[in-house]
């Protein structure tokens, strides 16, 4: 399955991420990990989806990390890999800044 790149909608609020979603358009069934990574490649959280047919899945982040902690304002790295039934694998990544 390929992954086409897409723009994610975060936003921070009060200095805290608040959070969105990331649409990952897909040309065919397949299973979505998305890592979530903070200053220095720290990752932060691990999201995941599936995709039953091409098309784009959402895939939400609540600006918390895998603890269940607010996260701060900042920059993040988020990276879309996408399993297809085959194996194959297929990977698109994103920096954003939330102020």
């Amino acid at each position: 399955s390929t992954l086409f790149p897409s723009t994610p909608l975060f936003r921070s609020v009060g200095g805290r991420a608040a959070g969105g979603s990331l649409a990952v358009a897909v040309s065919g069934p397949a299973e979505l990990t998305v890592t979530v990574r903070g200053l220095g490649g720290r990752l932060v959280r691990s999201l995941s989806a599936s995709a039953g047919e091409a098309g784009t899945v959402n895939v939400a982040w609540d600006g918390r990390d895998d603890e269940g902690r607010p996260l701060p304002a900042g920059t993040y790295t988020f990276e879309a890999t996408a399993r297809a039934d085959d194996g194959a694998l297929s990977r698109t990544q994103r920096t954003v800044t939330l102020r």
